[in-house]
């Protein structure tokens, strides 16, 4: 659907939270004078050791940029996902959170080697819409790190498939999957990985994304990547692969880059992946670098505006902790209170260990978390009293 370069403002008025509690977006962000764009790939200092984005920095910026949202797809991971919501409402811009997934080629809980590759995983950016959408981001992410590490925290398509509710694809960088097959001139592959990739997610749910950062192969990766959405009709986003504020932070970068790989900066100037445009750019600078794409910054916006994860944090939110059969959770933190304590009274006989089961029971009758807090605190100070 096209948008109003002067009116796009996601519905919201003003900065911070209304009385309802939901936060607003400040429709002031969208300027007439400011070229539509949102930056929906990008990585803050939670990929570690891969970029020196900060957050609340980052928010700040891209709402004086005019620009009125932003996403981070930090590297397998979503460890920044509440600082950096909470700072995007701050600053008046629309959080849109996801994640640049690892995508084995197989089953992800397979570790071995690819025959013919040199890694055994595609990178792959995924968006969450909505509440759903996160979740699903929480479980696949979640996924990866407990049952398809190998080398990265890997998910697979089937796992996608499961989990692909509330989710937007984009085909990411040179790493991409589809990227990857256009440089070994594998164009029938490249074109059945994105029409599965579209089956995956949804017709309207992925993206076909084209980069330019001056690096060698980009320029025949866009060629490629273009035609293939002429051939199936997936719509192409222009993005910016940010990884540091500004331009002129590119030997900081550098250095991080060299502590991540223990390499010094002689050895760097052979081996360093990127160059001074891996910034966060303007949406004026994208639109030039994306001139001949008609479309593809604008769509950026478009995105951005279908994505809306809430945090409830009205809430207590704790962990739901599985119990024996007859036990409730109360009953089975004083079972496991009273065992420990008599533990310790035997193993520090002479001592007045048990007493204290008496008063850690009176604690814990009518357990909330507040008592579980002062449970913990009268464990702690019978055990150091028996430790001396």
């Amino acid at each position: 659907m096209p948008i109003d370069r002067t009116t796009a403002n996601f519905g919201g008025v003003g900065r911070g939270r209304p009385a309802g509690g939901e936060p607003r977006y400040d429709g002031a962000m969208s300027r007439g004078s400011t070229p539509p764009f949102v930056h929906l790939h990008l990585h803050s200092h939670y990929s570690l050791l891969d970029a020196a984005i900060r957050i609340p920095e980052l928010a700040e910026q891209v709402a004086r940029m005019g620009m009125p949202a932003v996403a981070i797809t930090d590297h397998g991971n979503i460890f920044g996902a509440f600082q950096f919501h909470r700072a995007a409402i701050k600053a008046g811009v629309r959080p849109v959170i996801g994640c640049e997934v690892y995508v084995a080629p197989g089953d992800h809980r397979e570790r071995a080697p690819v025959a013919g590759r040199r890694k055994p995983y595609d990178h792959l950016i995924l968006l969450a819409e909505n509440d759903v959408g996160y979740g699903n981001l929480v479980r696949l992410v979640s996924a990866g790190y407990l049952e398809g590490f190998y080398h990265k925290p890997r998910i697979s398509r089937e796992l996608l498939a499961d989990h692909s509710d509330g989710l937007i694809g984009l085909s990411a960088c040179l790493s991409g999957e589809i990227p990857r097959l256009l440089l070994v001139r594998d164009s029938e592959g490249a074109r059945m990985a994105a029409e599965t990739y579209r089956e995956i997610l949804g017709k309207d749910n992925f993206f076909l994304e084209i980069q330019d950062h001056g690096l060698a192969d980009e320029e025949f990766v866009r060629e490629g990547i273009s035609e293939l959405s002429q051939t199936t009709g997936i719509e192409l986003v222009a993005t910016n692969d940010c990884h540091f504020h500004k331009r002129d932070d590119t030997f900081a970068h550098k250095v991080l880059i060299g502590i991540g790989l223990n390499r010094d900066l002689e050895d760097l100037q052979r081996s360093y992946a990127y160059n001074a445009e891996f910034y966060v750019k303007t949406g004026a600078e994208m639109e030039r670098l994306f001139s001949d794409y008609p479309g593809v910054c604008e769509r950026t916006v478009e995105i951005a505006s279908r994505c809306h994860v809430r945090f409830d944090t009205d809430t207590l939110h704790l962990p739901n902790y599985p119990v024996p059969e007859g036990y409730s959770v109360e009953a089975f933190l004083e079972k496991c209170a009273r065992d420990g304590l008599e533990d310790l009274a035997v193993a520090h006989a002479g001592h007045a260990g048990v007493d204290g089961v008496g008063r850690l029971a009176v604690l814990l009758h009518g357990v909330d978390v507040v008592d579980h807090a002062a449970a913990l605190g009268e464990l702690t100070r019978l055990h150091a009293h028996h430790q001396r």
